[in-house]
């Protein structure tokens, strides 16, 4: 946060005399720059009763030729802030030119235009009317120093208000926000004020979430690992937000959620729904294809590996999703080849005969020699192949 005192309003015929910043972080002052600048001709009077600095005092300073170098390494690669930042970037670009050096091109904050776009009910937003307003300690008032210290205090309780009313949080969008013409910078309607009250009462679970309008009509559906954390960041910093995004949130009315025990329900779950409600806002996902997986029905006396579509709480393994139903079905065959599980169906186990797979030496053919034993062995070997995690009622990702 940078401000000067110069011998007059104008930077095309007048001097620098002070220059001072502070550096703002989190809240707090972490370091200060503030220097003297001998600008090479008398102060005017009236610059004298306002600051306190008279010509005496500058004849030993350094000039801006000595402090502007200074001054660029204090400020490095972060935002300038000022209270009015066409006066003091004005002068400070006044005087590189005189240097024959390029002008300022960081990013600039202007607490002056934030100001008029938040505290519209002042007549004034002048430095002195908004530290009487926010009821500051105001020391040193009209010296640089004291000026951008008194000016990050402004800048602070005017982030709060940001975030507080117009939920603009990040870097981004406080220097967009600056610019907003003044049609644009109302505060955030009460139904959106709503949905982010429902948003914090929502649990920090795996789900699915559902923004619906008033008429109870689905607009969007989405999954989360976090509920919470998802619903909330959909209604967060609106404004660096797509246009299909920010139209959606337009039309919420309320949300409602399903929690689930693990994140891949969650998905599954999510497809399902967005098939079956084809909301608005789901143009993609509404022709998104079930993704199969393998089974291998662990709580069988002999396990058999089969393909299918869902997910069910029936404690048998499942691994997946695979790509696609032929790929599905193309590792099926080869892990039931190469481990020879059986492909018959119960009735056929039970009949205890040996079927063509047994005869072609496929199978270990448990329905003739009834080996639960050396059966479950050889089922256990195909997850440990594989290198997966062996998860009931849950599927481990697998690449086919």
């Amino acid at each position: 946060v940078v401000d000067t005192e110069t011998t007059g309003g104008k930077a095309e015929t007048n001097r620098v005399i002070e220059l001072a910043a502070v550096r703002f972080e989190g809240g707090e002052v972490t370091d200060r720059f503030s220097q003297l600048v001998n600008p090479e001709r008398s102060v005017p009077r009236r610059i004298t009763q306002i600051t306190g600095i008279t010509t005496g005092m500058l004849y030993e300073e350094p000039p801006m030729a000595e402090v502007m170098p200074q001054f660029l390494d204090f400020l490095g690669e972060d935002v300038l802030v000022a209270h009015n930042m066409r006066f003091d970037k004005g002068f400070l670009d006044a005087e590189l030119e005189r240097l024959d050096r390029p002008p300022l091109s960081c990013d600039t904050l202007c607490t002056l235009r934030l100001a008029r776009r938040l505290l519209r009910e002042l007549p004034s937003k002048g430095l002195s009317r908004l530290i009487e307003h926010y009821d500051l300690d105001a020391p040193n008032r009209h010296r640089a120093l004291g000026d951008a210290e008194n000016a990050a205090r402004v800048l602070d309780r005017l982030l709060e208000r940001l975030a507080r009313k117009h939920d603009v949080e990040t870097l981004h969008d406080v220097l967009a926000f600056q610019h907003k013409t003044y049609r644009k910078t109302k505060r955030p309607p009460k139904r959106l004020k709503k949905l982010r009250e429902q948003a914090g009462d929502l649990p920090e679970r795996p789900g699915v979430y559902c923004f619906k309008k008033k008429n109870g009509s689905r607009l969007y559906i989405g999954k989360a690992k976090n509920l919470r954390k998802r619903v909330r960041s959909h209604l967060m910093s609106l404004g660096s937000k797509a246009k299909r995004m920010r139209k959606l949130v337009k039309h919420a009315r309320r949300v409602t959620v399903a929690e689930t025990d693990t994140e891949l329900e969650a998905l599954l779950l999510e497809s399902r729904r967005i098939k079956e409600h084809k909301p608005r806002f789901n143009r993609a996902q509404r022709r998104y294809r079930n993704r199969p997986f393998l089974r291998l029905g662990t709580r069988e006396e002999f396990p058999r590996l089969t393909t299918t579509a869902y997910l069910k709480d029936d404690g048998a393994e499942y691994f997946g999703p695979v790509g696609g139903r032929r790929a599905a079905d193309f590792v099926a065959d080869v892990v039931r080849r190469t481990f020879k599980l059986r492909d018959c169906d119960d009735d056929t186990l039970r009949e205890g005969r040996r079927c063509l797979y047994a005869e072609m030496g496929r199978c270990r053919a448990p329905c003739e020699n009834g080996e639960a034993a050396c059966y479950d062995e050889e089922v256990r070997r195909p997850p440990t192949v594989w290198s997966l995690r062996r998860r009931s009622t849950s599927a481990t990702p697998i690449a086919a």
